[in-house]
């Protein structure tokens, strides 16, 4: 076995290393992000639930850029664009963001299942982008 061999034995081992804490941490991440959408469906105005919530896509976004999955980032970006409106008071924070917000949960949930086997995942994220692209 060669030097480059072996270096690219390091780095596959090392992005499987990547890639299971990703997957880890954004499983964890996403039921975080599930209560919390749903305590601030009772506190609407809680805006420090709110900031956890839009940290919580922010980091979900970077993360997923970093192992290469562009989809789960370009759509963690428009969830966390939304909460950012809500957050500066561009949106006010009704039952139809909450449902957007849970959907959007689950569906990048959905995502990473396909994105782990391969698969498209527009069939999941399309219909969820487009609800968000309807909230003015």
């Amino acid at each position: 076995m060669s030097f480059e061999e072996d270096d690219d034995l390091m780095d596959a081992e090392l992005f499987q290393t990547i890639l299971k804490s990703f997957i880890s941490e954004t499983k964890e991440a996403l039921e975080l992000a599930s209560s919390r959408i749903l305590e601030l469906e009772q506190e609407p105005e809680n805006q420090v639930k709110l900031q956890e919530i839009f940290r919580i896509f922010h980091n979900i976004k970077g993360n997923a850029k970093a192992v290469g999955f562009m989809d789960l980032s370009d759509f963690s970006h428009k969830v966390e664009n939304l909460l950012g409106k809500a957050r500066d008071g561009k949106l006010k924070l009704n039952q139809d963001m909450i449902d957007v917000l849970l959907a959007a949960n689950d569906a990048l949930g959905a995502a990473l299942d396909k994105a782990l086997n391969d698969e498209a995942t527009d069939s999941v994220l399309n219909p969820v982008i487009s609800c968000i692209d309807s909230i003015k």
